[in-house]
């Protein structure tokens, strides 16, 4: 999961019995490197959390930084879990649901 991210997060991957993986987002536009993100799929991860729009930097990510994380969870299979209530609230840009990237569009 992304880092800062919403403080229930970590407590529902407690409970869930999972370890968190924590990305982080670099100020002051909130990206994260995508060497950082790599590796945080390297250590067989099977679940990734993304809140999209970042909650609480506001973060809107772009197709591109979405791609990045959609093609590491096809190479790793790992199932994306997304909380992507603000989904209406884009000002610049669009926002661009990872379920809509190839590869992403169903569970198994």
């Amino acid at each position: 999961m992304f880092e800062p991210t919403y403080d229930s997060y970590a407590a529902d991957a407690a409970m869930a019995g999972a370890v968190p993986r924590l990305v982080r987002l670099h100020p002051p536009d909130w990206h994260f490197h995508a060497d950082e993100l790599a590796a945080a799929f390297g250590r067989a991860p099977r679940r990734c959390c993304s809140t999209h729009r970042n909650n609480p930097t506001g973060k809107v990510f772009s197709a591109q930084e979405m791609g990045q994380v959609a093609a590491l969870c096809r190479a790793h299979d790992v199932l994306a879990v997304t909380d992507e209530v603000y989904e209406h609230l884009v000002f610049d840009g669009s926002h661009v649901p990872l379920a809509t990237l190839p590869g992403m569009g169903s569970a198994r």
